[in-house]
């Protein structure tokens, strides 16, 4: 069945924190949201949005831009996501931005890499990926690295208070395996099972 392969990259982190997952096409934003808090090993759904990035070129009578090369950043945002395909914007944009939890304020780039033809899954899986995705309420991009310090450091005098807290989150360490198996609930499609090969099996 057609598919998209997406690297979902969670912007600020370094080093980079990123899943590489596909799944099948023809699905709404609420469904791609769902495969992003997976990959990242969350459980809520905060408030969030769904958005493309828009450059404007600035005019030439701009005085900090005499010969008109500096762009300003403008934005769309994508309303009732609920229901509203993801196809004709990701395939004409190849890429979405999305943000998830205004206090901590995390947002994340989904980079379209290829359409793939042969997927046979009615689910989502993780291909690839790297380092540990933040837990819950930690307080944005600079609370998670002062929480991977308490957290991996046994002489910090917070460190088992803090180990204890990352427990109560359900925080876990990057496991491909793990979130594979959850994915496996996000399924929408019917498997294509008399295609699959024993390489093919996860």
């Amino acid at each position: 069945m057609k598919s998209y392969q997406l690297k979902i990259v969670l912007l600020g982190t370094s080093p980079l924190i990123w899943r590489r997952v596909i799944m099948p096409a023809d699905v709404t934003f609420n469904r791609l949201e769902e495969q992003i808090v997976v990959t990242n090993d969350d459980e809520a759904y905060e408030q969030n949005k769904f958005y493309k990035k828009q450059y404007k070129k600035s005019q030439p009578s701009d005085k900090e831009d005499p010969f008109g090369f500096i762009t300003r950043e403008l934005s769309t945002t994508y309303r009732k996501p609920e229901g509203i395909k993801i196809d004709t914007f990701i395939e004409n944009d190849h890429e979405l931005f999305y943000e998830y939890d205004f206090g901590d304020d995390w947002r994340f780039h989904i980079i379209l890499e290829k359409v793939v033809e042969d997927h046979y899954y009615g689910y989502p899986i993780l291909v690839d990926g790297a380092e540990t995705a933040p837990p819950e309420d930690v307080g944005g991009i600079p609370g998670f690295y002062d929480f991977l310090e308490m957290y991996n450091n046994p002489s910090h005098p917070e460190h088992e208070d803090m180990r204890a807290w990352a427990e109560s989150q359900l925080f876990r360490e990057y496991d491909p395996d793990h979130i594979n198996k959850m994915l496996k609930f996000i399924h929408y499609k019917k498997t294509e099972w008399d295609k699959i090969t024993e390489n093919d099996s996860l």
